[in-house]
C-alpha cells in the first residue's frame, strides 16, 4: 500500500483499517468486530479496511453515530396499523383489542359474541351488541342484577287491575272472582246466570240473582 524510502532501505506502511504482516510488506485487513464487537450496539459487519454497525431487526433504528440502535415506536405511525390498541415493545409491537372484541389477524378486531358461550350467563335472554352485550328478561320478570331475573308481583300494584282477587304466579298473574261470578275480559267479574244451564237444577222456576240464584214454584 504505502512505501516510504529511507537511507539505504525502505519501509512499507498500510492504510487505516489494515495492519502490516510479519513479512513487512503485506497489508492485512483488521477485523474491527473481533474486539468488543467494534463498539456496535448490536451487529458488527467487518469489511475490507473498515466495518459497519447494523441493527438486528426492523424494530430498531441505527442512530447518526453509526453505532447505537434504538427501538422504533411503531405505534407513533398510524397506530401501527392496529384496528384498536397498539402496544409498543422493545424491538417490536403488538395489537390488542378492547373488551368485547377478539383478535382478527395481527391488526384487526372483531366483535365477540358473548351470548354464544353459556348464554352470556344471562338467566333469560342474551342480546349481543357490537363490543358488548346485555341481558333481558321475559314478560312478567324484571332484572335483579346484570344477569338474573326476578318475578314481578303484578298484584302488588293496583291489585293487578283485577276487579276482585289477584293471584300472582311465576312470570305472570291471573284474576279470579267470587262464587257466582266468572272472569270477563281478564280483569272483570260478571254474574253467572246459573238458570241458563239446566234451569239451575230447579224443578220449576229459576230466578237468577247477582252472584247467585233461587228456585221457586
Amino acid at each position: 500500500q504505502n512505501c516510504t524510502n529511507t537511507v539505504g532501505s525502505f519501509i512499507c506502511g498500510c492504510n487505516a483499517g489494515f495492519e502490516l504482516d510479519s513479512d513487512g510488506q503485506t497489508c492485512n485487513d483488521i477485523d474491527e468486530c473481533f474486539m468488543d464487537n467494534g463498539g456496535c450496539n448490536y451487529v458488527c459487519n467487518n469489511e475490507m479496511g473498515t466495518f459497519s454497525c447494523s441493527c438486528t431487526t426492523t424494530g430498531y433504528d441505527l442512530q447518526p453515530d453509526g453505532i447505537t440502535c434504538t427501538d422504533i415506536n411503531e405505534c407513533n405511525s398510524n397506530n401501527g396499523g392496529c384496528n384498536q390498541t397498539c402496544i409498543n415493545e422493545d424491538g417490536s409491537y403488538r395489537c390488542t383489542c378492547e373488551f368485547g372484541y377478539t383478535k382478527d389477524g395481527f391488526y384487526g378486531c372483531s366483535d365477540s359474541n358473548e351470548c354464544s358461550t353459556l348464554n352470556g350467563f344471562c338467566q333469560h335472554t342474551c342480546n349481543n351488541n357490537v363490543g358488548s352485550y346485555t341481558c333481558s328478561c321475559e314478560t312478567g320478570y324484571t332484572t335483579s342484577d346484570i344477569y338474573a331475573c326476578l318475578d314481578i308481583d303484578e298484584c302488588a300494584s293496583g291489585n293487578g287491575g283485577c276487579e276482585e282477587t289477584c293471584i300472582n304466579a311465576e312470570g305472570t298473574y291471573s284474576c279470579s272472582c267470587g262464587v257466582g261470578f266468572a272472569v270477563f275480559n281478564f280483569h272483570e267479574c260478571e254474574d253467572i246466570d246459573e238458570c241458563a244451564s239446566g234451569n239451575g237444577n230447579c224443578s220449576q222456576i229459576c230466578d237468577n240473582t247477582e252472584g247467585s240464584f233461587q228456585c221457586s214454584c
